[in-house]
């Protein structure tokens, strides 16, 4: 019987938990589509003091409720809505459509029933909060959402809203499936952590 020396063995041993371990095979990586790599969403950062002014022009102590952003890809048209109320406007809302060129255009919504800020809610646009370029980079991070064809993002839109979870502010929520609202997705993070949320 042939005998094996000490270091022989240990070597022996050594590569093969490295053969095995090099075998093993790892999370799955899928490759961002062209047309969503090509989607640019703006700062909300950026455009917001911008977009705030010409709300306050409306409401002296407009606040915001609602950001949304289209984001079919490689059109064109209106890139962000944002979404404000106002307790000197008890019966109107405004909403604040932004094209990409540049162009803004103002909705006076009217309201039968006084605009109820503590059931619609209110975003403070703070520091902390991930910017709608961030947010949308953790979602191109999600196998799942990589997963959906051109088609799917047809009408799709990232979307700041406040949270109706104690404890959470506000969650980004990307919308995605198709233009049928019952066909449709959400994925959800935190606005703060960009925590997923179930």
């Amino acid at each position: 019987m042939r005998k094996f020396s000490k270091k022989v063995l240990l070597g022996f041993i050594i590569f093969t938990i490295y053969s095995l371990a090099s075998c093993q095979v790892g999370p799955e990586t899928i490759a961002v589509p062209k047309y969503l790599a090509e989607v640019e969403i703006p700062s909300l950062r950026e455009l917001y003091p911008g977009l705030h002014n010409e709300a306050e022009k409306w409401g002296a102590d407009a606040q915001l409720t609602t950001v949304s952003f289209g984001i079919m890809p490689l059109a064109s048209g209106k890139d962000v809505s944002m979404f404000f109320i106002s307790s000197n406007r008890a019966y109107e809302s405004l909403i604040i459509q932004y094209w990409v060129d540049g162009k803004i255009n103002m909705i006076f919504v009217e309201h039968r029933l006084p605009v109820n800020e503590e059931i619609i809610g209110t975003i403070e646009l703070s520091e902390q909060i991930l910017d709608s370029v961030d947010a949308w980079n953790i979602f191109l991070s999600y196998p799942e959402v990589l997963s959906y064809g051109v088609e799917d993002f047809e009408c799709a839109s990232l979307i700041l809203v406040p949270s109706i979870i104690e404890g959470q502010v506000a969650v980004w929520r990307l919308s995605v499936g198709g233009c049928n609202a019952s066909e449709r997705e959400f994925f959800e993070i935190d606005a703060y952590t960009g925590e997923h949320l179930e």
